[in-house]
């Protein structure tokens, strides 16, 4: 049987798929262990779908109800369990979901679930080849708009081969322009931040002005023997 972080190592077990990233957080040392179960059984995109409709469910109109079923820590394993055998005939979900899920209960885990979703799509992404670009605008852009900027920033930033998804978020905040988050790289094209280089340009300049200013003030005072020669002033 594959096994999941703290199980006993089965040596028979050869995963033939691995990651192309190393994950280190609690969800993401889980969605790497899931990923390689699921590449051995040949059902990657099935239970990336799964893990989807879990999570679409957990955030249903019955949220809170649904979230005692995934973190309360005083539900007992059995209970927690026979609402999670619910869950899994209402999705239909592939055995290997299934015991993978079934484990997180033994561990009292379930409430990681989220992160372990987030996870796995990136390993997913990364598997396809393709690149996550989050694009932050004061307003939502028109499909022209997003597939002309699509296409510039594969591009400009992305290697050959690799496919760019995009993603929009509105973030009422930004004053003009955008913010893109490509991968993990994030580029600023917003106005405010345009203006503060802007202005920290023109006091770079005035401290430089100014420095010079001093130097010369230095410079004449060395020059007369550290003394200041004031021209004389007639009041009459």
């Amino acid at each position: 049987m594959d096994r999941l972080p703290g199980e006993k190592f089965n040596p028979w077990v050869k995963f033939t798929v691995k990651p192309k990233d190393k994950l280190y957080s609690v969800g993401g040392k889980y969605a790497s262990t899931l990923f390689m179960i699921a590449a051995n059984q040949n059902v990657l995109e099935q239970v990336g779908q799964d893990l989807k409709n879990i999570q679409t469910l957990r955030v249903s109109k019955a949220k809170e109800r649904m979230e005692s079923i995934f973190e309360d820590p005083t539900m007992k394993e059995q209970e927690r369990q026979q609402h999670f055998e619910k869950i899994y005939d209402r999705l239909k979900v592939t055995p290997v979901t299934k015991h993978f899920i079934d484990q997180l209960i033994k561990r009292r885990r379930t409430s990681v679930l989220d992160k372990i979703n987030d996870s796995y799509e990136h390993l997913m992404r990364s598997h396809r080849n393709e690149v996550l670009i989050t694009v932050y605008t004061p307003k939502a852009l028109a499909n022209d708009q997003l597939s002309t900027l699509k296409t510039e920033l594969q591009q400009k930033f992305l290697e050959k081969g690799q496919i760019p998804i995009m993603k929009q978020e509105v973030d009422i905040n930004l004053i003009g322009g955008m913010k893109l988050l490509i991968g993990e790289r994030e580029i600023d094209w917003s106005v405010e931040t345009r203006m503060k280089g802007l202005l920290e340009n023109v006091n770079a300049l005035i401290r430089r002005h100014f420095d010079t200013k001093i130097e010369e003030i230095q410079s004449a005072y060395r020059a007369q023997g550290g003394r200041w020669n004031f021209p004389s002033i007639n009041f009459k």
